[in-house]
């Protein structure tokens, strides 16, 4: 069976100081890799979504990674317990599922997307997870949105060439186990009042200011989907969707200024979404 690459998010928190993290895979087939064979292909990534985007100092004070094992080294001088993403993919090959072991402090939790799969939460100990690679016709986002004051309106859309092949927001590809939708804070509880989730945008509006914290960075994972031609097949059984499918989107920011977007499709790098239409290969 040919070898397939699944992008991966780990979203860590509670972090101490100070401590040397490893998620070891044992499951033969699995490894840990820097994405597929593209020339934008994401490779490997650090804080796309920032603990605290008004420090500039990294909580980490080396990062390093082999076939089986991720090693996390935190520095000395970082605050008591840190949060933070990194990004990069697995190489799977005739695997459905991968097991292994986590070296965490105890407070430590890690909530890890596979593909278009659901997250699944790990913690010091035993680890494991059902693998859903990343489908034709689906491809997971991960969004960051920073610098959004009180009562204030962000919209990101999606869009396609005249005539090509329409592009939509979901909540991941049809049956199967899918995570829908999942929205974070970087450094503090998420104030929001309304959120708008529809086919061709996403909006949030921000709670009024009301004397707490809140994050000062949004991070939102969420699905771009599209659907198929279908093909006929043999006599006497269903159409089979058609390979293929669109190449690029178009993705755009409606904010006010001071609002930045910075957005990761699938396995790609990450880049800024600007106020125009910004393309994204898919």
């Amino acid at each position: 069976m040919r070898a397939q690459t699944i992008p991966v998010v780990l979203l860590f928190s509670n972090v101490a100081a100070n401590s040397n993290l490893s998620i070891n895979l044992t499951s033969p087939g699995v490894k840990w890799s820097l994405g597929g064979a593209s020339p934008d292909s994401l490779g490997f990534s650090y804080n796309v979504i920032p603990d605290n985007p008004d420090n500039s100092n990294s909580c980490i004070q080396s990062i390093s990674f082999d076939d089986d094992v991720l090693v996390v080294v935190t520095s000395p001088t970082a605050p008591e317990f840190s949060s933070f993403t990194l990004t990069l993919a697995l190489t799977v090959e005739d695997v459905e599922y991968l097991q292994g072991y986590c070296t965490l402090n105890n407070e430590a939790v890690v909530l890890v997307y596979f593909g278009v799969g659901g997250p699944v939460q790990w913690r010091n100990g035993r680890i494991s997870a059902v693998l859903h690679p990343t489908g034709t016709h689906c491809v997971p986002v991960l969004l960051s949105i920073k610098g959004a004051p009180a009562n204030a309106r962000v919209e990101i859309s999606v869009g396609t060439p005249p005539g090509g092949q329409p592009v939509e927001w979901t909540l991941g590809p049809e049956g199967g186990s899918v995570m829908g939708l999942t929205l974070y804070g970087g450094n503090g509880p998420i104030g929001l009042s309304k959120m708008l989730y529809s086919g061709r945008r996403i909006t949030l509006q921000t709670a009024p200011s009301g004397g707490g914290q809140q994050a000062s960075a949004i991070g939102l994972v969420a699905f771009l989907s599209w659907q198929a031609p279908l093909l006929p097949s043999a006599p006497g059984k269903p159409p089979v969707p058609a390979p293929g499918g669109p190449s690029f989107v178009y993705l755009r920011l409606g904010a006010d200024p001071g609002i930045t977007a910075t957005c990761q499709v699938g396995n790609h790098q990450p880049q800024a979404v600007s106020a125009t239409d910004t393309l994204f290969m898919l």
